[in-house]
């Protein structure tokens, strides 16, 4: 018979804080997706893709004095859109048993 393995308090600390950052984790990914698997969700962030600079660069070419400023603003929201899809990505859920809400009408 093999001896447990042995780990130190500072260890055991770190482990039940991943343990806690990934319940939390899916706690605010349920929150989201209750939030956006709705039709008024989607279209929220069918809008929101225009408006983050999804489809397009964010790098807008033209005679604009601010135009290192606008860049930053740009990638600002689409990194903010990006987040909401992550949020929304199944991943890190596999084995959480969600139940998605009903699409509306």
């Amino acid at each position: 018979m093999s001896d447990p393995i042995a780990i130190t308090p500072e260890e055991a600390a770190n482990i039940a804080a991943a343990i806690i950052a990934k319940e939390e984790l899916r706690k605010k990914k349920r929150a989201y997706m209750a939030v956006f698997n709705t039709s008024a969700g989607e279209e929220v962030l069918k809008d929101l893709a225009i408006r983050c600079c999804i489809h397009f660069p964010s790098f807008q070419l033209c005679y604009q004095p601010n135009l290192a400023e606008r860049t930053i603003y740009n990638e600002g929201a689409r990194s903010t859109y990006l987040h909401i899809n992550t949020m929304l990505s199944s991943e890190g859920m596999e084995d959480d048993k969600v139940v998605e809400p009903k699409k509306e009408a």
